[in-house]
């Protein structure tokens, strides 16, 4: 696990925390056959207390089912993180509407989650990186050694809001949040 995807995974939940001081329980939704995810959960666990939350571990093996929703909203969870894996990229239309079905206030790591209807993402923005890897594939092509090509990490983190979920939600979210957000949906 790279510190990026420590201080990104910190700064949802601080966003979270900002946008809505009076949660408490929040639900962290990682794949438990990953060792990325559980590393990631290690080091999350730690910050909830600083940030007057209560972490939720739902580490789960396979999302095919809704017993992991039933689980988090069991356990008192007022909002939900995704921590970042493929497996849930590939379920994430299922994940948006298993949150909605329980009302729950959700925060993701890219733009696709916040597209597909749920509420907010933080994160790089996974167009500008997919067309920065196919630079490199080109310059690969043309002869370059991939050794000697530098090694890039996302300069750029967006904020995304959807407004359309916050509605059905019943929540409002603050003015200056809305005002920090690279794009709000509405």
């Amino acid at each position: 696990m790279s510190i990026n995807t420590w201080i990104l995974n910190q700064k949802r939940l601080e966003i979270l925390r900002e946008t809505f001081p009076k949660i408490r329980r929040v639900a962290v939704l990682g794949n438990a056959s990953s060792s990325s995810n559980l590393n990631q959960w290690e080091q999350l666990k730690t910050l909830g207390g600083g940030l007057g939350l209560d972490l939720l571990p739902t580490m789960v093996s396979d999302f095919g089912e809704s017993a992991a929703f039933e689980m988090i909203v069991g356990n008192g969870a007022e909002a939900l993180t995704v921590l970042p894996d493929a497996t849930f990229d590939t379920a994430r239309e299922r994940i948006v509407a298993l949150a909605a079905t329980h009302n729950l206030i959700t925060m993701y790591e890219h733009r696709a989650f916040v597209e597909a209807g749920g509420l907010m993402s933080y994160g790089p923005n996974l167009d500008r990186i997919s067309y920065r890897a196919a630079a490199f594939v080109n310059n690969i092509l043309k002869g370059a050694q991939p050794a000697d090509l530098p090694v890039e990490q996302p300069t750029a983190l967006e904020l995304l809001i959807n407004l359309k979920v916050a509605k059905a939600l019943s929540i409002s979210m603050p003015d200056a949040m809305l005002g920090r957000a690279d794009e709000v949906i509405e």
